[in-house]
C-alpha cells in the first residue's frame, strides 16, 4: 500500500474532528507528554520511531534548525521511492523559524494590529506556497509521500484565542486537504498526524496541549499511541497488500 503521510505542527484534537477531511474515517489522541512538543524532537520521533530520551542526543545544530545527524536511520532509508518534504528535523522549509517571521510574531503577540495583519497574510502565504509544491510532487512515483506543514502551530500562536479566525482558518485548512485527497487513489492511505494541539487559557493565553492528533482513511486499531509508535504504524501500511 503507498502512504501518504500529512504532517500538521500544532493541529488541534477538538477543532480538527469538526472538519471531514481532516477527521477521515479512523481518529483520535496522540500522547507527547515525553517530547515537550518540540517541533524537530516529535517529528523525528515520527520519523525513526525513537523514543524522546534516545532521539535528543540525535539532533545537531544547524543554523537556525535542528537536524538529524546524518548516521541517523529513519523510515526514508526503508523506502527508498520517497517523496519528503518540509520534515523539520531533515529538510525544513526555508521560513521555518526564520527572523523574518520572528520580528513579525512578538509584536504580533503584544496586540499591534499592523503587525497581527501582515503575520496573518504571511502564514497563508506560507500555506498556499507549500500546498502548490505537494500539487506539484504529489503525480511522481512514490510509495511513501511525507509531508509536514508548520502553519497551523504558526497561525494558532497568534490567533487560537479568536475562535471565529480561528474556525475560519481550519475550514481553509480542510479545503487544502479535501484537494490533496482528491488526487490520490482509492488505494492510498492517508495519515494526518500532528505534533500537539493547540489551546487558549484564561481566554487570552495561546499554550501548546500534551496531546496530539492521528486521522486516516484506514482502520489502525490504536490504543493511547505515542508519537514514536507512528513509525511503525507507518511501515505496516506500507507492507499492507
Amino acid at each position: 500500500m503507498r502512504v501518504f503521510v500529512l504532517g500538521l505542527d500544532g493541529l488541534e484534537y477538538e477543532l480538527a474532528t469538526k472538519f471531514d477531511a481532516l477527521r477521515q474515517n479512523d481518529f483520535g489522541k496522540v500522547r507527547n507528554d515525553a517530547t515537550d512538543t518540540w517541533t524537530p524532537l516529535c517529528w523525528g520521533c515520527v520519523v525513526t520511531g525513537l523514543p524522546p530520551q534516545r532521539l535528543r542526543p540525535l539532533l545537531e545544530r544547524k543554523g537556525r534548525y535542528w537536524l538529524l545527524k546524518p548516521e541517523v536511520r529513519t523510515i526514508f532509508h526503508d523506502v527508498p521511492r520517497h517523496v519528503k518534504l518540509f520534515v523539520p528535523c531533515i529538510n525544513p522549509h526555508r521560513l521555518y523559524w526564520s527572523d523574518e517571521h520572528t520580528r513579525l510574531i512578538l509584536p504580533a503577540l503584544r496586540g499591534d494590529v499592523a503587525k497581527r495583519l501582515k503575520y496573518e497574510l504571511e502564514c497563508q502565504r506560507m500555506l498556499n506556497e507549500q500546498f502548490r509544491e505537494v500539487m506539484k510532487r504529489i503525480d511522481a512515483d512514490w510509495d511513501l509521500f511525507f509531508v509536514h506543514f508548520n502553519n497551523p502551530d504558526m497561525f494558532q500562536h497568534v490567533f487560537v484565542c479568536n475562535r471565529r479566525k480561528t474556525l475560519a482558518f481550519y475550514e481553509r485548512l480542510d479545503d487544502l486537504v479535501s484537494q490533496i485527497w482528491r488526487r490520490l487513489d482509492d488505494d492510498v492511505a492517508r495519515l494526518v498526524l500532528s505534533d500537539h494541539g493547540f489551546a487558549c487559557r484564561d481566554g487570552k493565553t495561546p499554550w501548546h496541549t500534551d496531546y496530539a492528533f492521528y486521522s486516516c482513511n484506514v482502520r489502525l486499531n490504536l490504543r493511547n499511541p505515542h508519537l514514536c509508535d507512528f513509525y511503525g504504524v507507518i511501515r505496516r501500511l506500507l507492507e499492507t497488500r
